[in-house]
């Protein structure tokens, strides 16, 4: 089954935000945010910890955006080629909206970032490591960004704009504040997105120490008479869902070796919908306190961390109640280097409400001997069900989840350039949280999921080429479970088989190319008009862009996406975005 947008629309995007000129290579935007996640969400991860990049691609992340507040939720709900995380790997709400904006790098350090979504990008992503007093950058960009919902019929068209209003630098200080603005339409009238967001920096530098003041909130609304695909059930005759966060944080830094940071959250997520004349309206609240601190010596470094987050569930039509929930969670990681052996231990204690308390673990060791490297982990972590999985829960009685993972392998420098990694992985599961697709869509526990398989990677650093090539098969199945995961079923949407790599080459300081190439083969999926299991769409998409200084100051740029042109439904019944071409050009001063 395939459905295509009617409508592509060719609209300029204009951004401008203020950085220091510095030449440099073209980067990936994808693999400089996923760096930034990788970077902003390190101690996040500490109390889940990442064995393997294959479990953090379909599992790990989806565990802990399911950990945060209601807001993150719902960058899992806007669906499938939202997300540069869970882009389809989320099976616990139904993806229904494409949107793309640009995130401000700004809370891309050790302790917050993860409490946001993360939205793929057309433009790069806003920098704070401001040193020259005043300058500026001016981009626009040109390209299909036309906002198209996926898998529903009919075009839409919109814009997005990102700018910074005010920004003020002095040797000792700075201060910036980033505003954006989103709105899409679609054919139908009542289909619409909006969303604004502001993101506030101040740093201050006195002596050794480094004060930062962040704050970050987005108002977004979404309006939409639910799917209208041939075959699809419509959700809902009418749907407005709004959303807000407001969100200020305090960072304190000493010569890179001690950092203390804290932050309160507050978000609201209501929604109206409208079904068979049935009006259902629920709010959910959200309030998170998190404080951190962050030590690092030559030999060891730790740190702890204490979040405290309450959530209330209030729902008005079509039956009335309330259900709030308190959860508290302390962190603890240590690592250790000699100049042989590596260690990093990790602890987390949670005490939820509605469940008894439960504890995380985790245990990394590696040994360098020469040009090998091999490593092995264990950990053992939890998390608690949502209060959007209880409210698509028939039974209302979710448990928690828990997984054990181990993981050996080895990394081995073939020579000053070339690297290479091989890993074999095995993971249980139990109480895994999952949605069943059949109606009525009910979220419930798997009794037990196994996840095995091996990964690879070679990577080739030199000083013009950078090159990766990543192999990955998994295995990941249920040992026992209800509906479409009846015992010995595999998961959903998870291939067994992946491949990717890439390219980046450096002709001259002034001109930059690259290529990245993803394949994906052997994937089972659930028919959306018969919900049957069958098998979903093999893929290869290849990517490839350039950057061209023609002065310090000027810079042209362009990227082709899907230039193959695979049309293929990473979730079915939803479309992946066709072949597009983007052009800009980039004015600093």
């Amino acid at each position: 089954m395939s459905y295509k947008v009617k409508r592509v629309t060719l609209i300029p995007l204009l951004f401008l935000h203020v950085q220091a000129w510095e030449v440099e290579p073209a980067t990936k935007d994808k693999l400089t945010a996923y760096k930034y996640v990788e970077e902003g969400q390190q101690l996040a991860q500490e109390a889940i910890p990442l064995d393997s990049n294959t479990y953090q691609q379909w599992n790990s992340l989806e565990a802990m955006l399911n950990q945060l507040p209601s807001v993150c939720a719902i960058s899992s709900f806007y669906g499938g080629n939202t997300s540069l995380f869970v882009r389809g790997a989320n099976s616990n709400h139904n993806a229904v909206f494409l949107n793309k904006r640009s995130f401000p790098s700004g809370f891309a350090n050790d302790f917050n970032f993860s409490h946001f979504p993360i939205f793929d990008s057309d433009s790069v992503l806003l920098k704070t490591d401001i040193q020259s007093p005043i300058g500026g950058t001016l981009e626009i960009t040109t390209g299909p960004a036309s906002f198209n919902e996926v898998g529903i019929e009919g075009g839409s068209f919109g814009f997005h704009r990102e700018h910074v209003n005010f920004s003020k630098t002095t040797p000792t200080s700075q201060f910036h504040l980033w505003l954006s603005e989103t709105q899409t339409q679609n054919v139908d009238p009542h289909n619409a997105y909006k969303g604004r967001s502001f993101w506030a920096h101040w740093r201050r530098i006195k002596d050794a120490y480094t004060y930062e003041l962040l704050s970050y909130g987005y108002y977004e609304q979404i309006e939409l008479p639910g799917p209208r695909v041939s075959g699809f059930p419509r959700l809902a005759d009418y749907q407005d869902r709004q959303t807000y966060l407001i969100s200020p944080g305090l960072q304190i830094s000493a010569e890179k070796r001690y950092r203390l940071f804290a932050h309160y959250a507050f978000s609201l997520d209501s929604m109206d919908s409208l079904a068979s004349n049935n009006l259902v309206q629920n709010e959910t609240f959200n309030h998170e306190a998190f404080a951190a601190f962050k030590w690092k010596g030559q030999t060891l470094a730790t740190s702890t961390s204490l979040r405290a987050l309450s959530q209330c569930l209030q729902q008005s039509q079509p039956t009335s109640f309330d259900t709030t929930w308190n959860s508290l969670h302390a962190q603890q990681s240590c690592t250790w280097k000699g100049d042989l052996l590596q260690i990093k231990a990790n602890t987390g204690a949670f005490r939820h409400s509605q469940f008894s308390s439960d504890w995380s673990c985790g245990l990394r060791a590696e040994v360098t001997l020469g040009s090998w490297t091999p490593f092995a982990s264990f950990a053992r972590s939890i998390h608690y069900p949502t209060p959007n999985d209880f409210l698509y829960s028939q039974s209302h009685s979710l448990k928690t989840e828990k997984a054990y993972r181990s993981q050996m392998g080895i990394k081995i420098a073939l020579n000053d350039t070339l690297q290479l990694s091989l890993c074999g992985f095995y993971n249980v599961l139990f109480d895994l949280i999952e949605c069943d697709p059949f109606p009525p869509y009910d979220t419930y526990n798997v009794a037990k999921a196994n996840i095995y398989g091996l990964e690879s990677s070679l990577v080739l650093k030199k000083e013009a080429l950078n090159a990766y090539l990543n192999c990955t098969y998994w295995h990941a199945y249920a040992k026992d479970g209800l509906g479409v995961y009846q015992n010995g079923n595999r998961l959903l949407r998870r291939p067994k088989y992946k491949l990717t790599t890439g390219a980046q080459y450096a002709f001259t300081r002034a001109l930059s190319a690259g290529i990245d190439l993803s394949f994906r083969k052997d994937i089972i999926d659930i028919d959306p008009s018969t919900y049957q299991r069958i098998s979903g769409d093999d893929t290869l998409t290849l990517r490839i862009y350039t950057t061209y200084f023609i002065t310090p100051e000027l810079l042209l740029s362009a990227h082709v996406e899907n230039l193959l042109n695979d049309k293929y439904q990473e979730i079915r019944g939803y479309n992946s975005l066709p072949l597009q071409a983007y052009v800009g050009i980039k004015y600093r001063f």
